[in-house]
C-alpha cells in the first residue's frame, strides 16, 4: 500500500475529534490518544504510533495505553497493527485484559471498478444543515446498534468542515445512507458510511459510497482514495477495487 493504515487512522481521528467537545490529543513513544468529552468509543481512541514487535515493548505500549483509558472520563479503547505486533499479539492483549471487540482493516484504490448493476435510485443530498447532520449521525448510530446519544455529538455542521464532503440518500424522503469524504494524509478519506438496519442489502451503501467518492475525488483532487473497513465491509470494497493492508483491530478491556 502507499500509506501507512496507523498514520492515517491517527490523522483522521484528530480531525473528526477536533470538531467534538473537549479534544484531547497526547503522543508518548508508543502511544498517540485521539480523544474527547463525547460518550462514543468510537471517538475516544488510542493509537499504537510505531512497531512493537517484541514481547516486551508490546506489551508496554498495551499498558501505556490502558493507563491512557483508566485517566480519562469517557469510555476508550485502542487501535493496533498486526504488522507493528508480535505475531502471538492477541494471546499477549488477552492475557493484558483486553480483547478484540471489532476486526478493522485499512484499505485504498487508485482505481474504482464500475458498478455491476445501476446505480440504486435515491435523493442524494450533501450535508449543508444541522438537520442533514443530524440524520447522517442518527444512520451511524442505528447502523453500529448504538444509543442515538452516543452519535448526538456529531449531529450538528460542527462536524462537518468546508472540507468534509458529507451526503445522505434519501427514498420517499426518509434518510437511509450516509458516507463522507474528505482530505487526509493527500488521500480521499472514506468514512461514516452506513445504512439503516432495515434498508441494508439494497445498494444504497454502495450508491452513496460511489456518489461520495466521486464528488471527494473532484473537491480534493488525486486519484488515491483511502478508507478503514470492518470484515462485513471488507470485501464489498475489495469489489470496488480497493486492496487491503495491515489489520487494524479495535481493542477494549476483556468482559
Amino acid at each position: 500500500m502507499q500509506t501507512e493504515p496507523m498514520d492515517l487512522f491517527m490523522a483522521a481521528w484528530k480531525h473528526f475529534t477536533s470538531a467534538l467537545p473537549g479534544p484531547n490529543h497526547e503522543e508518548t513513544d508508543s502511544v498517540t490518544n485521539r480523544f474527547c468529552d463525547a460518550p462514543n468509543l468510537f471517538f475516544n481512541l488510542w493509537f499504537q504510533n510505531r512497531p512493537t514487535p517484541g514481547e516486551s515493548e508490546f506489551r508496554a505500549m498495551l499498558r501505556t495505553g490502558k493507563a491512557a483509558s483508566a485517566g480519562w472520563a469517557q469510555t476508550t479503547g485502542g487501535i493496533i497493527s498486526s504488522e507493528w505486533s508480535p505475531q502471538n499479539w492477541q494471546e499477549i492483549a488477552a492475557d493484558e485484559g483486553l480483547t478484540v471487540l471489532l476486526q478493522m482493516v485499512g484499505m485504498e484504490a487508485t482505481a474504482i471498478v464500475p458498478p455491476s448493476l445501476p446505480p440504486t435510485e435515491m435523493d442524494i443530498r450533501r450535508v449543508t444543515d444541522d438537520e442533514a447532520a443530524w440524520a447522517a449521525a442518527m444512520i451511524n448510530a442505528h447502523a453500529y446498534r448504538m444509543a442515538e446519544e452516543q452519535f448526538a455529538c456529531s449531529g450538528g455542521m460542527h462536524f462537518w468542515p468546508e472540507e468534509a464532503l458529507a451526503f445522505v440518500g434519501y427514498v420517499d424522503g426518509r434518510p437511509v445512507c450516509t458516507a463522507a469524504v474528505r482530505p487526509v494524509n493527500g488521500t480521499a478519506y472514506v468514512y461514516m458510511v452506513a445504512t439503516e438496519p432495515d434498508d441494508q442489502g439494497k445498494g444504497y451503501a454502495a450508491t452513496i459510497m460511489r456518489h461520495a467518492m466521486d464528488e471527494g475525488r473532484k473537491a480534493i483532487g488525486g486519484d488515491l482514495l483511502t478508507l478503514h473497513a470492518t470484515m462485513d465491509g471488507k470485501k464489498t470494497y475489495e469489489k470496488m477495487g480497493f486492496s487491503a493492508g495491515a489489520a487494524t483491530p479495535l481493542l477494549v478491556p476483556a468482559g
